[in-house]
């Protein structure tokens, strides 16, 4: 139960060289990777939406501040520089690099939606989580096993209905 707590622990930090050889040790104690896949989703939506929400939170405790007409001022400047595009690709690339929930509090200062900040945060976390795995197995080895392969398409299969299912319904 300790070892399932330290796998949890250490995909909600992010923290590369913790999470390889957590992930290493877990395979060669034969631990599920599809139940630590589980506890890896689990983790990031908690840690995106806590993310927005924090952000959000502090935007409405700080009207009026100093910190929300610095935060006004470099995000204005940022959205300009950027365009709708672009702004997908900086939520992807950015969530590939750095935790979900630090990427979702930064962009929730931005004039983006929570759909478009969770979809896209989603969807680079899962670049990250892949790149991982490929690391811990090797990328032949992973995608030899039809298991792992197979659920690495349906992960980009679910991730991509998800961005589009959120899209529609906020069209709505």
């Amino acid at each position: 139960m300790r070892f399932w707590l330290l796998i949890a622990f250490v995909l909600t930090i992010q923290e590369g060289l913790s999470v390889l050889a957590t992930l290493v040790r877990a395979e060669q104690l034969h631990y599920s990777f599809w139940i630590i896949s589980l506890i890896w989703l689990g983790v990031t939506l908690l840690q995106i939406a806590f993310g927005y929400y924090v952000g959000k939170f502090i935007q409405k405790k700080s009207k009026g501040s100093k910190l929300e007409r610095w935060a006004e001022k470099y995000a204005h400047k940022l959205e300009k520089s950027i365009t709708k595009n672009g702004e997908k690709v900086a939520l992807v690339l950015f969530s590939s690099a750095i935790s979900p929930g630090i990427g979702a509090f930064l962009f929730s200062w931005l004039d983006i939606s929570f759909v478009d900040i969770f979809a896209y945060s989603l969807l680079g976390d899962l670049l990250w989580y892949l790149s991982t795995l490929a690391t811990v197995f090797g990328a032949v080895e992973l995608l030899s096993k039809v298991r792992f392969g197979l659920s690495i398409l349906v992960c980009i299969v679910v991730v991509m209905y998800l961005i589009s299912y959120l899209r529609k319904r906020k069209s709505l």
